[in-house]
């Protein structure tokens, strides 16, 4: 070892090695210069930095940068057409605000219609730091494979499941109005148009008449268009029929990057036909791959934390999150997927618990509003007005 590293260190100080002397920023290195990093990078004085600051490319021209990742919040770098600072712009602190006290405000308003419902007392609502006791489970030693994938208990019956699970589109948003939006408003702070809200208000009234009495428990996706719309629709119902309403970012909104620039985005658009819509990756965003990640560990929590025969899951979310979470639980193909159309603004997709199974079918209004394939009459004679059924 000791003679293997001599001839190492031999062959790095000639001047003919690989990767040479990089003691002097001049030292040719495979037809490259080698440069260290406190090797001058700057063609003049002009364009030297200040004592102390630091490059973040050798490539572009110099950008401040703060001291310490904890002043990542206050970063103002100089980008043409960007806002700088939080205080450079008052719309941007309202939009802020305005996303903010959305959920609190739709929590008030449950709170006023029924300060004592179940929906603040259940287990499925406990505090952040509180964790929810779960039932024993022996280990997964000679056990049937339907136990062992949470199908049925250790006694052999039948877990209870969800009667149906729900899932909504959100109403008409400011940016499905108007495309510029996205360029001077985060994506996630972006609310309804009055037009969006009369379709929320609309859809919770549909789903009164679906579910009728029974009980509700809501997640919905931490975008300011999806809570207003949760919001809406919660409405529609009793305080006393919400066992819980909660959160769920793994259901929000495929990534596009951050504030977007109108032509580009346009051209990605046009890009992600081409190319299919669950792989295309947006610029600095996210693919539909991605999307389908995490909507298939979201699958594996509503599978964990609910075991109730007489409840209906409402999902309030976005058009593509609601096909992927559908792709992923009904098993489809990506070229099943890239056939589907999303909903139109608060469109709603039902999934119907087959009596006796573990096992959901689609509802044929569902279907046609997703462009599935049309039923076959072998499965309109087991399960009327459905689509086939999968665990």
């Amino acid at each position: 070892l000791k003679f293997a590293m001599r001839k190492l260190m031999t062959y790095a100080k000639s001047p003919h090695g690989r990767w040479g002397a990089a003691a002097g920023a001049g030292t040719r290195v495979s037809g490259r210069r080698l440069v260290s990093c406190s090797s001058a990078l700057w063609q003049s004085d002009d364009d030297r930095p200040p004592a102390g600051a630091r490059s973040r490319s050798r490539f572009s021209k110099f950008e401040q940068l703060p001291s310490s990742v904890s002043d990542g919040d206050n970063w103002s770098w100089k980008v043409p057409g960007a806002i700088s600072s939080m205080s450079d712009s008052d719309s941007y602190e309202n939009e802020t605000a305005a996303a903010i006290s959305a959920e609190a405000e739709m929590f008030e308003k449950l709170k006023l219609r029924d300060p004592n419902g179940l929906w603040q007392h259940h287990h499925f609502l406990r505090s952040m730091g509180e964790q929810r006791p779960k039932e024993f489970k022996r280990p997964a030693i000679n056990i049937s494979l339907d136990e062992a994938w949470g199908r049925t208990n250790k006694k052999g019956e039948l877990i209870p499941r969800p009667n149906r699970i729900v899932l909504v589109r959100h109403g008409e948003s400011a940016g499905n109005s108007d495309e510029a939006m996205y360029t001077r408003v985060a994506d996630w702070r972006i609310p309804l148009t009055d037009k969006g809200l009369e379709q929320a208000h609309e859809a919770g009234r549909n789903l009164r008449t679906l579910i009728g009495d029974g009980e509700v428990f809501v997640y919905y996706s931490p975008y300011h268009r999806t809570i207003q719309t949760c919001d809406a629709i919660t409405q529609s119902f009793e305080p006393s029929q919400l066992r819980g309403i909660r959160e769920e970012p793994r259901m929000a909104e495929q990534q596009f990057g951050n504030l977007q620039n109108l032509d580009s985005i346009r051209q990605s658009k046009t890009e992600r036909v081409q190319y299919g819509r669950f792989f295309y990756r947006f610029p600095d965003g996210e693919a539909g791959l991605d999307v389908y990640s995490r909507v298939t560990s979201f699958i594996q929590t509503l599978r964990r934390d609910h075991t109730e025969s007489d409840t209906t899951v409402v999902i309030v979310t976005h058009g593509l999150a609601l096909r992927l979470f559908l792709m992923a639980w009904f098993q489809w193909t990506v070229d099943e997927f890239e056939t589907t159309h999303n909903p139109h603004n608060c469109g709603i997709a039902v999934m119907d618990r087959v009596a006796g199974q573990d096992a959901y079918r689609l509802s044929t209004s569902t279907c046609v509003m997703l462009n599935l394939p049309t039923i076959t009459d072998s499965n309109k004679s087991t399960a009327p007005d459905s689509a086939p059924a999968t665990s």
